[in-house]
């Protein structure tokens, strides 16, 4: 503790426990994105295989679905758009961006948060649960869908080249 603040002990244990919710949303919130990547990358792994026999566009199509809906979400948790410290300045911060930016200011002093920083925190956090919400729809319906679509189409899983005709 600095000796120069008036903080006591029951300040500095809310400021904890303010950055470590903070933290843990922001986790969880950064985990999901990473499955949500996982999921579209294996969706489109997994469609450009297929033969183009229309029997399959039912399948290409829920696929595109899902991967346009997690990509939406992901947009708005992280901003997938900055590749270099200016593009922040370019690109407008996501929810997950804030969040944890409110974190950084809540532990710049020996203070526990303001009921500002504890008002925007809660309502980052409700927003950032919706999309989450969305996310754990899609895997909890949509993703075991298509996999029953796949077995209804009888969709090969290990999918071979075929040789080209020799000329």
């Amino acid at each position: 503790k600095d000796p120069r603040t008036d903080a006591t002990a029951s300040d500095f244990q809310a400021q904890f426990d303010f950055i470590t919710e903070v933290k843990d949303k922001v986790d969880e919130a950064h985990q999901s994105i990473k499955q949500m990547r996982a999921v579209r990358a294996q969706l489109k792994t997994y469609t450009d295989r297929l033969a183009e026999d229309t029997k399959f566009d039912t399948l290409r199509v829920f696929a595109q679905a899902i991967d346009s809906t997690l990509t939406e979400i992901e947009k708005t948790l992280y901003q997938t758009k900055n590749k270099s410290n200016q593009d922040p300045l370019n690109f407008p911060i996501r929810l997950t961006n804030k969040l944890a930016h409110l974190n950084s200011l809540v532990q710049i002093d020996d203070f526990p948060p303001t009921q500002q920083a504890i008002d925007v925190k809660n309502e980052l956090n409700e927003k950032i649960d919706v999309e989450l919400a969305k996310y754990k729809k899609i895997v909890a319906e949509d993703v075991p869908a298509f996999n029953d679509l796949v077995r209804e189409v009888s969709a090969d899983t290990i999918i071979l080249e075929k040789e080209k005709e020799k000329e």
